[in-house]
């Protein structure tokens, strides 16, 4: 409430500026209070900063008589369209009404600048060089005047292009031909057509009168056009009929020239009428504003009605510009004719009919996907999603994407989706009623990348020598896939049958362990298989001391006889051993004299010479110790020997 009385506050005080005097009336005398304001700051002038750019009931406040009575004109542009791309000269044309009156002039600003004088009234022209312009965006602004005020301010925006190559349109007069002889309401009928496909802006003038404007019309194909001339206002004898073209950039202009002649200037002559959105041949969807305009050179129009194919006449809203409501979603989705009329109080005018043709099932899209397919829905590979719309009425305008955060794009080409991971692609196409379809998503995942499986061993390393375990090894595979996960690890032992890893593997049997092992994701990649080796050897080696023998007599290293007592050596002796390990293998033999002296002998068959003076002591007891390359030892018992030696 504060708000709004500042806004209220504002205004009064802007109206105090803008006005050079101000009459107070009271509503118990008509006496007239003055007050003279200062309507002028130096370097500017406030009344034309208010008119310029206030709203209407503050820029121009009305007289105590009327300010109650008088109701705002009105003006609309009709062409170009806000939004279109503009060059050269163009004609803006539009319409301007005043439900209480009559409108006095239309006015047109570029960019805010000076208010120029239009031609025209309740139909207006306003011709327009953009080759003066920078090339961009610039505003169009419209207002008319009923000579007490002025309407609110329309305005467009358009983008100047002048840096187009165009060609220019052709256009021509069908009818009345060349010196041809007319009278009453003559339609003058022709075809235009622009190579450029752009947009055309059809007006049209009797000898040096003022161009009216015929209609806007969608390019291509060749496109007909029509223009009621009442020749009964014109004076008989001959007349120039030219008709142009303006294409957003360039103009064509066709003439001919025919004779008038009137006989009776005074019977009644029938309205007419004109539909000018949407443009005969397109497509709608939803809800359609059918907009028009209507005139009659001898009276005024009464009414517009409108028909649906072949339905009752129903009657529009407004008279010389016109409007009418129309749910297409009433009716299947086909082409329907939409027929207007125009009547003045005496007679109809012809129909004017246009075929649209209704759309309102959203189109479809299908997405389609190139690449390696995986297990569980996933790619193995980059993939290419191709998009394809179908819309079975109108056809497919525009298909949209987004891959997971990404801005919306338009689709053009199959999209190339390189990256791994989980992505989320969103889409929906544009059918060129307008129909929009709803968004689908599709989750994209994609792992181009083997899964890594290594190993660990309990214990950690080996604890005999050699690489070798002396006690039982547990095995646990240790699986790596940061996308898709590891789905299964398989494994086997020594080239037996493949097993699925669930639990570590307990491996404790003697010998070498070869184990192969390799992992398949959920995306279906398997890596390569891995080999591992485990060498196990719990067994002590075997031995034997099988020379000298107990109670034998050995002369120079050769057994004579048995002795009843304990063995003899006279000279050298070679000692000799029985050795086996079936595992890892021997890897030495000791020779331990006398519980000191100790001999490692580490090639087979692992015999030693003892040949050593034994002149003082002649009793000495023997033993040797086998140890295998895992570290696992064993002793052969003792013996006792005497040996005579020099």
């Amino acid at each position: 409430m504060i708000k709004k009385r500042y806004v209220i506050l504002l205004g009064f005080c802007i109206f105090l500026l803008s006005s050079p005097s101000i009459l107070f009336v009271t509503s118990a005398s008509p006496a007239l209070l003055s007050i003279n304001t200062q309507t002028e700051i130096p370097g500017y002038s406030i009344s034309n900063w208010v008119n310029n750019f206030l709203p209407p009931w503050i820029s121009n406040p009305a007289t105590p008589g009327n300010a109650l009575l008088n109701i705002l004109p009105t003006v609309s542009i009709t062409s170009p369209l806000a939004n279109d791309t503009v060059a050269g000269i163009i004609v803006i044309t539009g319409t301007a009404n005043d439900s209480d009156g009559q409108v006095y002039q239309v006015e047109v600003s570029i960019d805010r600048g000076p208010w120029i004088t239009a031609t025209g009234t309740t139909t207006w022209t306003y011709q327009w060089d953009t080759t003066d312009e920078i090339n961009g965006i610039h505003r169009i602004s419209a207002r008319s005047n009923d000579g007490t005020n002025y309407s609110n301010v329309a305005y467009i925006e358009v983008t100047v292009d002048n840096t187009l190559q165009n060609t220019p349109p052709i256009i021509n007069i069908t009818y009345p031909s060349e010196g041809d002889t007319v009278n009453n309401v003559t339609t003058v009928m022709g075809s235009a057509h622009d190579i450029d496909n752009d947009p055309l802006n059809i007006t049209l003038k009797i000898d040096q009168g003022d161009w009216e404007p015929v209609a806007t019309l969608a390019a291509p194909p060749y496109i007909s056009w029509s223009y009621h001339w009442n020749t009964s206002l014109a004076s008989n004898g001959e007349h120039t009929i030219t008709v142009q073209a303006h294409d957003g950039h360039n103009y064509t202009q066709a003439s001919i020239t025919v004779t008038v002649t009137n006989l009776n200037p005074h019977i009644n002559v029938p309205p007419v009428v004109d539909i000018t959105r949407p443009l005969d041949g397109t497509f709608v969807s939803g809800t359609v504003i059918i907009t028009g305009t209507a005139s009659d050179i001898d009276g005024m129009i009464q009414k517009i009605e409108i028909r649906i194919n072949d339905g009752s006449w129903i009657t529009a809203v407004g008279t010389e510009t016109w409007n009418y409501t129309w749910d297409t979603r009433v009716h299947p989705d086909n082409a329907s004719t939409v027929s207007a009329r125009s009547y003045d109080g005496s007679n109809y005018s012809n129909s004017h009919t246009i075929t649209l043709t209704i759309d309102n099932t959203p189109p479809t899209t299908i997405p389609t996907l190139s690449g390696t397919e995986g297990n569980n829905n996933w790619w193995t590979s980059t993939i290419t999603i191709t998009l394809t719309g179908t819309d079975n009425t109108s056809g497919i305008k525009d298909t949209y994407y987004k891959l997971d955060t990404t801005d919306w794009e338009t689709y053009t080409t199959p999209i190339t989706l390189p990256d791994e991971g989980v992505h989320l692609l969103i889409y929906y196409s544009h059918d060129i009623a307008g129909n929009r379809e709803t968004n689908h998503s599709r989750a994209l995942k994609i792992d181009k990348t083997n899964p890594l499986t290594n190993y660990t061993l309990t214990p950690n390393s080996p604890n005999g020598d050699n690489d070798w375990y002396t006690r039982s090894v547990t095995i646990t595979f240790i699986r790596n896939d940061s996308i898709s996960w590891t789905n299964t690890t398989w494994y086997r032992i020594n080239n037996g049958t493949w097993e699925n890893y669930t639990n570590p593997v307990f491996l404790q049997d003697d010998g070498r362990h070869m184990v192969e092992y390799y992992s398949i994701d959920n995306a279906g990649n398997q890596e390569i298989i891995h080999l591992a080796e485990v060498k196990i050897d719990t067994t002590p080696p075997t031995i034997q001391i099988t020379k000298p023998n107990t109670q034998k007599l050995y002369i120079f290293d050769r057994e004579i006889i048995r002795l009843p007592f304990q063995t003899r050596i006279l000279g050298k002796i070679t000692l000799e051993v029985f050795v086996s390990d079936q595992t890892s293998g021997i890897q030495k033999v000791q020779y331990i004299i006398d519980y000191g002296t100790r001999i490692d002998i580490t090639t087979a068959p692992f015999s030693y010479i003892y040949d050593e003076s034994s002149l003082v002591r002649h009793r000495h007891v023997i033993t040797a110790k086998a140890v295998d390359k895992a570290g696992n030892t064993n002793n052969a018992g003792e013996q006792t020997i005497w040996i005579f030696n020099i």
